[in-house]
């Protein structure tokens, strides 16, 4: 019974009761957590769902296409020929299309990496500010027409983004990291980025963001050694794929050197392409930049953020004034090495695009894409300006309120002094007719209670003294409850003037999206992609017959039949020697100029499948059977029929009639247009 009565006492119960309170707020912050990454998540996945299957590829998702579907030896032997900085992403979706190949499956990963992303993003702000500063910048990357123009592509750039945006929320959690769990943190962070710099290897410029943001957070010595030893097992991963892709830099041969048109169309891209969210986004980075959140302590912020009057701070944290935007202070001390949101979000937004301009000047290797991954910081600077904006505003209503409300309670009160001072002077005859009467009763009452004081001193208690005591405490607990009711109607307002805060940026971001919608939905259209290869498919299935010959010019055209080989079943592929795929190269190996000659003097018609770039007179090819192409087709041949697509051209070739040959005239196709020469 003793140890029952102990397992019950008042303390041990009360402490159960603690716990299982402090629980439920813990699984209530949970969901909260949980319901902040998932929202931008969900956001970015229903856009990358939108208009996904095109009816169409462009041609680096045909290689994608072609590629993932041939068996691991042939990948393998293919990489060591060329692309092989793709390599293990045509590992990835040689599982992801082995299955139910088609566009759709082949953009589904993208969707998932880039709605990935877009959750990540909201917890690295909800990290390093305030929830609502994630659920905005992780709404804002959604909303970006650049996340969802690469979030519906079948290569590697959304994934890319997926594991930089991964490795820096992870970089947060182990500059901060316990001592026994320093060493499992940082290994994630060099697994995380090693496998994203072999996705793409330029993305290894992750690296020397996250350097500067612990240069400028002046983080403990023991950070760097920890940075220094994942980053340095990251690039000892990349360095065999670095020296492959060397070897393999024709491939970039393509590439011109950036200029300050590449430089505008970057800064559209990552701010926004249409002028008024251009001139928004650009103000709210300059508010975060000027105004900067507090720094980073452990698992939270270290200053919440809280407007109050005057904007003054109650930590060690500087926080700028509410004349500079400010907010200041409910908080905890600041601790050492702490990072900030500006101190994450400016190196990576700006410092890979940065390196990859200076270093293309002389080796070009610029390309937007490229650099998708450092898109999420423009979103994080945007989204803290907005909360310095908003807490500006919630500042200055309050201020107002309570303005407003001092000069009521000072109304109030005159008027009831107005009031008595009006009802004196009809009392004062009354109080001095009824004093003499008072004076009598008085003096015949203090007997009375003298005799009451002399039996309370011989112990009589006096009738009603027990209900006295009895009611302090009643007033005692009535005062409690209408102090606990105070607190939490205040903090019932506190949270209705925070998700109104939250639901007022989510509205924002929102109208940003539909004043955006025409770009939205012309980044879905076969015709913002480089090139059409669909279109190019369907001309062929509709024009080609079983066994006509058909010429690729260049080569490297054969991706169409590659990528719809149903549309060219049948067909007769003059120039080809050995397939892609058996041969270990993307568009197959080709006879050499002889053979070529050859088999083109068989003929007495060909299809030629030219892509735009070989239309032109100034196309001077250096491979000898391309140049073997255009000579026989000059020579020998004369265009009967063209049918032309905005990225190509399918053009039917007859023999001339001055050099005929043994088989029979070619056939004749109708919608004859202009010839145009080779």
């Amino acid at each position: 019974m003793a140890s029952r009565a102990a397992r019950l006492s008042p303390a041990r119960l009360n402490g159960a009761v603690l716990k299982g309170a402090s629980a439920a707020v813990l699984n209530g912050a949970a969901i909260r957590r949980l319901g902040l990454v998932l929202i931008p998540a969900l956001a970015m996945f229903g856009v990358g769902l939108w208009g996904l299957e095109r009816g169409t590829m462009w041609r680096d998702e045909a290689v994608t296409f072609e590629v993932a579907q041939r068996s691991l030896p042939q990948i393998w032997q293919l990489l060591h020929n060329v692309d092989a900085v793709h390599g293990l992403y045509y590992l990835l979706m040689h599982f992801v299309l082995g299955g139910n190949p088609g566009e759709v499956a082949l953009r589904l990963p993208s969707v998932c990496a880039a709605a990935v992303t877009a959750g990540l993003v909201a917890a690295i702000g909800a990290r390093l500010a305030r929830p609502r500063v994630g659920l905005w910048a992780g709404l804002l990357y959604a909303a970006t027409p650049m996340a969802g123009y690469y979030a519906q592509e079948g290569r590697s750039y959304a994934m890319v983004a997926a594991g930089a945006a991964l490795a820096t929320l992870i970089l947060l959690h182990a500059v901060h990291a316990a001592a026994h769990a320093r060493v499992r943190w940082w290994s994630a962070y060099g697994a995380v980025v090693a496998l994203t710099a072999l996705l793409h290897e330029l993305s290894i410029l992750l690296l020397l963001a996250h350097a500067v943001t612990l240069l400028v957070s002046r983080v403990p010595r023991r950070v760097w050694c920890g940075w220094g030893c994942a980053a340095a097992a990251a690039v000892l991963a990349l360095l065999p794929l670095a020296l492959a892709s060397i070897d393999q830099s024709g491939q970039v041969a393509w590439l011109t050197a950036p200029d300050g048109a590449d430089a505008e169309h970057l800064l559209r891209a990552f701010a926004g392409p249409d002028q008024l969210v251009l001139a928004v986004h650009l103000l709210l980075a300059a508010v975060a930049l000027r105004a900067p959140l507090p720094r980073v302590g452990g698992d939270r912020a270290v200053t919440d953020a809280a407007p109050t009057r005057g904007g003054a701070a109650a930590s060690r944290v500087r926080v700028p004034s509410a004349r500079a935007g400010g907010t200041a202070a409910r908080t905890s001390p600041a601790r050492y090495g702490g990072l900030s949101l500006n101190a994450v979000a400016v190196p990576l937004v700006l410092l890979p695009p940065a390196v990859l301009f200076a270093v293309s000047q002389y080796w070009p290797l610029y390309d937007a894409r490229y650099v998708l991954f450092a898109l999420a910081g423009a979103p994080l600077l945007a989204a803290a300006g907005a909360e310095r904006v908003a807490s500006y505003v919630g500042l200055t209503v309050r201020t107002r309120s309570r303005a407003h409300g001092r000069a009521d309670s000072r109304g109030r009160a005159n008027s009831r002094s107005s009031r008595t001072s009006t009802g004196g002077s009809s009392r004062t005859s009354t109080s001095r007719s009824s004093a003499a009467s008072s004076s009598v009763a008085s003096r015949s009452s203090g007997a009375s209670r003298n005799s009451r004081r002399t039996a309370t001193t011989r112990g009589t208690a006096p009738r009603g003294s027990a209900a006295a005591q009895d009611k302090t405490p009643a007033r005692n607990k009535t005062a409690a409850r209408d102090e606990t009711a105070a607190r939490r109607r205040a903090a019932a307002q506190v949270r209705v003037r925070a998700c109104a805060g939250a639901a007022a940026g989510v509205l924002a971001v929102v109208a940003g999206f539909c004043w955006q919608l025409p770009l939205h939905r012309h980044d879905r259209t076969a015709g913002h992609r480089p090139d059409d290869l669909g279109a190019m498919a369907a001309v062929a299935a509709r024009l080609l017959r079983p066994g006509d010959p058909v010429l690729f010019l260049p080569s490297a055209g054969r991706r169409t039949a590659e990528a719809y080989p149903k549309d060219f079943q049948g067909a007769y592929d003059v120039a080809l020697k050995a397939r892609g795929r058996d041969s270990g190269t993307l568009y197959g190996l080709e006879e050499g100029p002889e053979e070529l000659w050859r088999r083109l003097a068989m003929l007495d018609h060909v299809w030629v499948l030219a892509e735009s770039a070989a239309l032109r007179p100034a196309w001077s090819p250096k491979s000898p059977t391309e140049r073997a192409k255009l000579a026989a087709l000059q020579q020998g041949f004369v265009p009967q029929a063209e049918f032309e697509r905005p990225w190509g051209v399918l053009r039917l070739y007859v023999r001339r009639p001055a050099e005929p040959v043994g088989a029979q005239p070619g056939p004749v196709y109708p919608q004859q247009s202009a010839p145009m020469g080779p």
